[in-house]
Order: C-alpha cells, then sequence, then structure tokens
C-alpha cells in the first residue's frame, strides 16, 4: 500500500511532519520557509568568505553568499522531492532525520563551493584544516536555524492540516445531511488526530503502544513514533471502537483476531497482523462487557475465540 504522505521529517527537538511533494514545495516556497533557509546560507558563505581570509569586499562577500544560498535551497528541495518519489516507489515511507539532511546538503554545496573559491581568489585557503572550519560552521548555523524551523514553519502545515481536515469533516456532514432520505454516504460524526503533523481519522488507527519513552500509533499499514503521552491519545480516542486493554497497549476491537484468557486471569490478544500483545487482569472483566455491548462473543476462561468486527473479519 502506497503510504499518503511518503517521507518522514524528524526534526532535532523532536518535531516530526509526514509531507508530500505538494508538503515539500509548499515548506521550501512559504515566505518564512524560504527566509530561514536563504538567510542561513547567505550567513554561513559571508562568515565563510571572511573566516578564510578570502580577499571579497563585503557586497561581493554578500552577493556570492546569495548565490550560494540559492544553490543551497534548491538542494534541498531538490533531496525532499526526490526522496518522496522514492517512498512512493517502495511504497513505504522514508524516514529523514533533518540534521543529515542539512549536513548532506554542506557536504555537496559548500565543499565544492570552498574549492571553487580557492581555485579564483585564494589557493592557499583549500587545506584540511579550512575544510574541517567550514564544515563545522556551517553545521552549526544550520542547527540552530533548524530549530527555528521547526518552531515556526512546521506549526504552519500542522494548522492548515487541520483547517483542511475540519473543512472536509464539515463537507462530510453537508454531504450526509443533504442524502439522509438515500442514506448518508459517510458518517458526519468523523473524528480526526493531528499525529505527526498528518490529519488521521480516528477509527483508521489499530494500535496505540507505550515503549518506555517513546509512543507508536499503527495506522494504515504504518507505524509512527508521536510526541503525544500515551494517556492523551487514550483520552482523544476515547469515542472510538477500541479500548486501552494494558497499562502500555490501546487496540481498536476491529483488528482484534483472537482472544486467550490466561490462568492468572489476564488475557492475550492476537491481532490481524499476528502481533500479540498482553491484556492487563484487572482490565478484562471490562473487555469482556465491551464485546458484549458489541454483540461479539464472548470467550472462556483458558480458551480462545476469533472475534469478528463489524465487517465480518475473523469468522
Amino acid at each position: 500500500m502506497t503510504p499518503v504522505r511518503p517521507l518522514e521529517l524528524h526534526f532535532l527537538d523532536g518535531t516530526s511532519l509526514c509531507v508530500d511533494r505538494k508538503d515539500v514545495l509548499t515548506l521550501m516556497t512559504c515566505p518564512v520557509g524560504v527566509f530561514i533557509v536563504v538567510f542561513s546560507a547567505s550567513i554561513i558563505h559571508v562568515l565563510n568568505v571572511f573566516m578564510l581570509g578570502v580577499p571579497l569586499a563585503f557586497i561581493q562577500a554578500l552577493a556570492l553568499g546569495l548565490v550560494l544560498a540559492g544553490v543551497h535551497w534548491l538542494t534541498l528541495t531538490g533531496l525532499g522531492l526526490a526522496l518522496t518519489r522514492i517512498g512512493r516507489n517502495r511504497k513505504r515511507a522514508v524516514r529523514l532525520p533533518v540534521p543529515l539532511a542539512g549536513l548532506a546538503t554542506i557536504l555537496t554545496n559548500n565543499i565544492p563551493a570552498l574549492w571553487a573559491v580557492s581555485r579564483v581568489f585564494s589557493p592557499e585557503t583549500w587545506n584540511l584544516v579550512s575544510v574541517w572550519k567550514v564544515i563545522l560552521l556551517a553545521y552549526a548555523v544550520h542547527l540552530g536555524f533548524e530549530f527555528l524551523f521547526a518552531a515556526l514553519v512546521v506549526p504552519m502545515m500542522k494548522r492548515k492540516r487541520l483547517a483542511e481536515a475540519a473543512k472536509d469533516t464539515a463537507l462530510v456532514q453537508n454531504a450526509a445531511e443533504d442524502d439522509a432520505r438515500d442514506g448518508p454516504r459517510a458518517r458526519p460524526d468523523v473524528m480526526h488526530l493531528l499525529l505527526a503533523g498528518e490529519p488521521v481519522v480516528a477509527e483508521d488507527i489499530k494500535l496505540v503502544e507505550a515503549d518506555e519513552h517513546y509512543v507508536f500509533v499503527h495506522f494504515a499499514d504504518r507505524k509512527t513514533h508521536v510526541r503525544e503521552s500515551f494517556g492523551s491519545l487514550v483520552r482523544a480516542l476515547d469515542k472510538a471502537a477500541g479500548m486501552q486493554v494494558h497499562k502500555s497497549y490501546w487496540v481498536a476491537f476491529d483488528h482484534i483476531h483472537k482472544v486467550h484468557s490466561k490462568r492468572d486471569g489476564g488475557l492475550k490478544l492476537i491481532l490481524k497482523d499476528k502481533t500479540a500483545i498482553p491484556g492487563a487482569r484487572s482490565r478484562a472483566r471490562a473487555f469482556r462487557e465491551a464485546f458484549q455491548r458489541r454483540g461479539q462473543p464472548v470467550f472462556g476462561a483458558g480458551g480462545g475465540a476469533p472475534l469478528a468486527g463489524r465487517d465480518g473479519a475473523g469468522r
């Protein structure tokens, strides 16, 4: 299954964002994004000119910095577009740490630029010490502006997606009301959650798991790390068709294939993807009652029963 957004960006501050080709272009062409990328790259190149003693006036250094900053912007944009294409062809999202993308861009842009400048203006600047100075200075500036990009541009993208999701929900509600006589084409009570910057229909979420300090959400054949706490996600999914079965697991009822009762009173849940998760003894009774309310079979102690969801799977 091709991912909806085939590229996952992971920033140094822990922020993550799933993007497609259109999103990459939006991020890299919005005024704030362009300013941050071009301004940071210009600063890097101007500082390099003066740090290495290249015989250029300030205006010349600034002009050179702007030209190289434009190349830097094109490289980042091209890298993002190429990786979204790769993710779509692989039918699996590509995980890209943004600091790594910045380092790759520095190595492919700043080092060749240093070599070219040394050939034209100052041959003695091309040496190992100068190369390391350029890399360290450029990377330090990049990391600082990456935090700024994550703090300003990424939230703008997430707010835009939430607004689009709310608009889509309103359209669904209007369509459902208009077609009430013929039967609704979609449920008007659809709920979205924002995960890694991507609006996700709550009922598409199959499993939420907490692994020490990390929380992962499974949906649409994907497993995504999110910054939200496990408790906040469980509360947000309160009206969805599932429940918390363990201190570290929330599962959708329709994603359960079999359930086995354990001798200690706990449960062992086998999911449709063959994953096995535990069910706490303290939650076993509530779990059974929830299945009774849904009209699904109740299993006996020590046994297991395939559980049929609303789509009839598992029979």
